[in-house]
Order: structure tokens, then C-alpha cells, then sequence
């Protein structure tokens, strides 16, 4: 009977931390790319605020007066999404220790969570900013009867 020839153990532990160094690096970059997103919404976050600012400095009819505040107040609220969103992101970010099977599968968990929440925050931001302007011009350039 021939004798199956083994890998070397420490090829195999070798392996497993090549792979768990990737899957960090990967991890790193995404958590990077979602704080760089979260930034430039909050940036725009702020500048849509301004612009309900600078709206209120004309002279508004009352009618309109509701529904920027309705925008305004949207704003404020995602405000409150983006900080808490960054707040897991980092929190999770400190806590992660890819040695650990059981942290390592928690983090994965966690890390789909937070992916979905991004999606759906560009997505909900995305929307709100685009009927924000549609009502702006619409107001400020009311269409020709």
C-alpha cells in the first residue's frame, strides 16, 4: 500500500494566514470606501441644508414653506443615519480580529449588515436629493401655464 504524501504543517498554517491577511486587507479597503462615501454624504448632506437656508432668504410663499421644511427636516434626519452608520463602522473596525473564528464570523455578519445599510442609504439619499431639486426648480421656475 502506498503511503499519501502530507502537506507540511506549516505550509497549511502559512496558507490560512495569507488568507486571513487578505480577507482583512479586504475589509479594510470596503470599511475605507464607506467612510469615504459617508464623508461625501455628509458633505452633501450639508450643502442641501444650506441650500433650504438660502430658499428661506427669497420670498417663499407660504404654501411652499411645509414642504421645505419637510426637506429640512429629512435632512436632519439623515444626519442622525450617517453618524450612527460611521459609529458601527468604526466601532466594528476596532473590534475585528480576524484570528478569531467566532469574532471573524460575527464580523462577517456584521459587515453584510453594513453593507446593506450603505446600499440603502445611497440609494434613500440619492432619491431625496433628486425630488429636493425637482421641487426647488419647480418652485423657483414654476412651469408656463
Amino acid at each position: 500500500m502506498k503511503k499519501l504524501k502530507q502537506q507540511p504543517v506549516g505550509l497549511v498554517k502559512r496558507y490560512n494566514a495569507i488568507t486571513e491577511d487578505a480577507r482583512a486587507q479586504q475589509y479594510g479597503h470596503e470599511v475605507n470606501t464607506w467612510l469615504r462615501t459617508l464623508d461625501y454624504l455628509q458633505q452633501e448632506n450639508i450643502y442641501l441644508k444650506n441650500r433650504v437656508a438660502d430658499l428661506l432668504q427669497y420670498d417663499v410663499h407660504s404654501d411652499y414653506l411645509d414642504k421645505i421644511e419637510y426637506f429640512h427636516n429629512k435632512f436632519i434626519d439623515k444626519d442622525a443615519v450617517l453618524s450612527l452608520l460611521r459609529h458601527d463602522m468604526i466601532e466594528l473596525a476596532a473590534k475585528v480580529d480576524l484570528q478569531d473564528e467566532r469574532t471573524t464570523k460575527q464580523a462577517l455578519q456584521k459587515e453584510e449588515h453594513l453593507r446593506r445599510d450603505m446600499e440603502k442609504m445611497e440609494t434613500e439619499f440619492s432619491r431625496l436629493k433628486s425630488d429636493f431639486n425637482e421641487y426647488v426648480f419647480g418652485v423657483l421656475l414654476p412651469a408656463s401655464a
